[in-house]
């Protein structure tokens, strides 16, 4: 027969013997779990309940096998345990996720903020550049105006909702259709537009507006969206405005200007003709009588006439060339010989072969005294350039005269014009010239090319533009003075 001790396993045996002690040191009942043994040395729980018999020495024993509530028992530890593990990982996950979301709202706030701080920049850029945005859904037809739209329209975004028909109401009527076939080609071709119109405000006041955009396509390249801007180009229409009307101020300054320069020129020629010049005359004749009568009683006194006489012709001819500066006296022979002894006189003073061709259907060329004047003007001022600048050695010269416009162009085989000296603010020669032309309603083109010459074409109305006419000065001065002088 065996002992119960030796069906208890290794493991168990020190609670069991803690059993049997408590067990003898009270007679009360005790009971304990332990571990056993089988035959097969497989394990099994049993449940034991025992109490002492102190006379006897003894202790009576109820063994019960507890091995499936020991197995159900560590099935529903684990399950526990298992399910603590999910509600733990599920906390965690959810904790997680919690806080991704407190992030992503976080930074939806900010977005929104920033959008928000955008959006306000964005507005108060539009107002300060006076420029409106708008937006048109093509399918749904729907169009959202930013809020500088509707201030420079002058309408409420309270109370106004936009449309197509109503944006177009807020043109001007005489633009309307023009921005209508704009935005509707725009949309048909799928392209960008622009263009200039007016917008009329509810009170009636009238803003010059400049209209650009876009249409975008979908994926099947068909339009789909139109966007735009509204400029307010109302303060700058008036400042280009108020910019011509100075110009043509200081146009019409310049032009009277160059009247009176023209007509004190020809004063200070009548009146040193009428006065220095006839005084040498009579000079030269009174010196020449004298050396005339004293050639053989008074050699000495005849020899300082004639040296006298010789100052005096030198004198005679510095008047003379005085006065063909100040205004030739050939102009009132025409324009014809006045541009064929100017071209002469440059050919003598500057040694550059020049060719001159006169044609035209009327060869008197019987023209305005301002035109005449202007086109000869701008032949010194031409050939005055040419031989500073051009370098050249041979220049033609051709004047024509017909469907009542005259022609002159000045052709030259110089080094040609570059562009940086055409833009220097000094280059007064050709702001001249074309100011010139441009106050008697003419053209001026210039064909420089480097190295291969220059020509410059000026093509002048016959007859005084009507809008010019209060360029002109009172009236001629009268005739010119007495040619027998120059000769």
């Amino acid at each position: 027969m065996r002992r119960f001790s030796a069906f208890i396993s290794p493991e168990s045996r020190p609670a069991f013997n803690a059993f049997l002690t408590r067990v003898f040191a009270d007679e009360l009942k005790q009971s304990c779990e332990v571990q056993l043994l089988n035959a097969e040395k497989h394990p099994f729980f049993v449940h034991i309940e025992a109490n002492a018999d102190a006379a006897e020495h003894t202790c009576r024993l109820v063994v019960e096998d507890i091995s499936a509530r020991k197995t159900a028992e560590a099935a529903l530890h684990n399950a526990h345990d298992e399910l603590e593990a999910k509600v733990r990982e599920r906390t965690a996950a959810l904790m997680q996720a919690n806080a991704q979301l407190n992030a992503e709202i976080a930074e939806h706030k900010r977005t929104e903020a920033a959008l928000q701080h955008t959006q306000h920049i964005l507005n108060q850029a539009q107002r300060v550049a006076h420029v409106g945005s708008w937006e048109r859904d093509i399918a749904g037809g729907i169009i959202s105006w930013s809020d500088e739209l509707f201030r420079i329209c002058g309408l409420p975004p309270q109370t106004f909702f936009p449309s197509m028909a109503k944006a177009l109401q807020a043109i001007h009527p005489e633009d309307r259709n023009a921005v209508h076939r704009m935005l509707r080609g725009a949309v048909e071709q799928g392209q960008s537009f622009s263009g200039n119109c007016r917008v009329v405000r509810p009170d009636g006041t009238i803003r010059h507006v400049r209209l650009q955009g876009n249409v975008l396509r979908d994926a099947n390249r068909k339009p789909r969206t139109v966007i735009g801007s509204m400029l307010d180009i109302t303060d700058f229409k008036r400042t280009e405005e108020a910019l011509l009307q100075s110009q043509e101020t200081i146009r019409r300054l310049a032009a009277h200007q160059e009247w009176v320069k023209e007509s004190e020129r020809k004063r200070i020629a009548r009146e040193i003709h009428d006065e220095l010049g006839q005084n040498l005359l009579a000079l030269r004749i009174d010196v020449l009588m004298l050396a005339t009568r004293t050639e053989c009683s008074h050699p000495r006194l005849n020899k300082r006439a004639k040296l006298a006489l010789d100052h005096i012709d030198t004198t005679i001819k510095s008047v003379r060339n005085l006065i063909n500066n100040l205004r030739p006296a050939v102009l009132d022979l025409g324009l014809p010989a006045a541009f064929e002894w100017q071209v002469k006189e440059f050919q003598r003073r500057r040694g550059i072969a020049c060719t001159l061709d006169i044609s035209g259907e009327d060869a008197s060329y019987q023209l305005d005294d301002d035109i005449a004047n202007t086109l000869f003007r701008i032949l010194q001022e031409s050939l005055t350039n040419v031989s500073r600048h051009a370098q050249a050695d041979r220049i033609t010269i051709s004047l024509s005269k017909d469907g009542g416009n005259v022609t002159m162009k000045v052709s030259d085989n110089g080094i040609g014009i570059r562009q940086n000296c055409r833009r220097k603010a000094n280059s007064y020669g050709l702001i001249g010239i074309r100011e010139r032309v441009t106050n008697l309603g003419g053209e001026l083109a210039i064909d420089s090319r480097e190295n291969e010459g220059t020509t410059l074409t000026v093509t002048i109305p016959a007859e005084h533009p009507s809008g010019n006419a209060a360029y002109r000065g009172p009236g001629r001065l009268g005739s010119g003075p007495d040619q027998n002088f120059y000769n």
